[in-house]
């Protein structure tokens, strides 16, 4: 996948609600449609970070859990083709965006939510 976080200094707002197991605010939507699956996950308190280019050191200065961290990591790098059947295309045509991530590539679905926001944009240009 294509990512061009280099073309521009980016900045990740973590903030104090948000606790180390929750991913970054990227979008006003995106915290009511996580909040859901991610509450059990949260911790009391941590105070406000902001990260330029957190991408740049493989997110080693996030306040984030180790195994959320190794799976948005391999989200954005992975090249597996988990499924090696002549039709492919086929299969995966068969599957949702989300189905591939948590089902086939057996990401944390928070990894999904995440990810969302971000596509929406994506989706709409099609």
């Amino acid at each position: 996948m294509f990512w061009s976080e280099r073309e521009a200094s980016v900045g990740y707002f973590f903030e104090q609600k948000m606790a180390p197991k929750m991913a970054p605010k990227m979008a006003p939507k995106m915290a009511p449609k996580m909040a859901p699956k991610m509450a059990p996950k949260m911790a009391p308190k941590m105070a406000p970070k902001m990260l330029k280019d957190m991408w740049s050191n493989d997110l080693g200065e996030a306040p984030l859990p180790e195994q959320f961290r190794r799976d948005l990591l391999r989200w954005r790098t992975t090249t597996e083709k988990p499924y090696e059947g002549a039709d492919y295309d086929r299969w995966l045509d068969a599957l949702t965006y989300k189905d591939y991530l948590e089902k086939v590539l057996k990401l944390d679905p928070a990894v999904t939510a995440y990810g969302s926001d971000l596509l929406r944009p994506l989706r709409a240009s099609g």
